[in-house]
């Protein structure tokens, strides 16, 4: 019997031909060659090749976070771990090809009105870790009070826009640091100076 592979191993090399071919041209056999196994023992992973893209796209998304919240952990200030947040995911998008190549594939994985969310549960972690990293910073008096909740979501959907602009519709990412650090800046201090009121 063959000792149990592990599911990182799995669900990574299921993603690279996810993304490489989208999940219509993808067929088990093709993963089941990527890992060296047979198409039986894929499926001891996963029911169904749509199980499997699934448990691809959720190993992706939780990856992401991960790699946000731990580029925020070495942040100090709340205005530096907020804006840490949203260039961190930028960056891990910008670095991870095939989690680009699977979002252009499938639009429907971060849509921008879904009518049904499939991830709805990561992206309602994402919205609560936004509001805690807001309500730390009005706490320490450096945010002014707001409604954290709303607040959190209008970041969260324009952070989603400029993903869905960029990575889904878009070419490419243009000037990314240029694109993120006036995003940022908009939403750190408006449009209107403080010198002409």
């Amino acid at each position: 019997m063959r000792p149990k592979m592990d599911e990182e191993l799995i669900y990574s090399t299921a993603l690279k031909y996810f993304a490489k071919y989208g999940y219509k041209k993808t067929t088990i056999e093709d993963i089941a060659k990527g890992l060296n196994m047979s198409n039986s023992n894929v499926y001891s992973y996963a029911k169904s090749k749509q199980a499997l893209y699934l448990d691809c796209i959720m190993y992706a998304i939780g990856n992401w976070q991960k790699y946000v919240r731990n580029a925020v952990d070495k942040e100090i200030t709340p205005k530096d771990r907020l804006f840490k947040s949203f260039f961190a995911a930028v960056e891990f998008i910008e670095k991870n090809g095939d989690v680009q190549q699977l979002l252009k594939n499938d639009p429907t994985i971060i849509p921008m009105f879904p009518d049904v969310d499939l991830l709805e549960e990561f992206n309602n972690r994402s919205v609560n870790y936004l509001k805690e990293l807001i309500e730390d910073g009005i706490n320490q008096g450096v945010f002014k009070p707001i409604d954290t909740s709303v607040t959190a979501k209008v970041f969260f959907d324009l952070y989603k826009y400029f993903i869905i602009s960029t990575y889904v519709k878009g070419d490419g990412p243009g000037d990314l640091t240029l694109h993120s650090e006036t995003l940022v800046d908009v939403i750190s201090n408006g449009l209107i100076r403080n010198d002409k009121r």
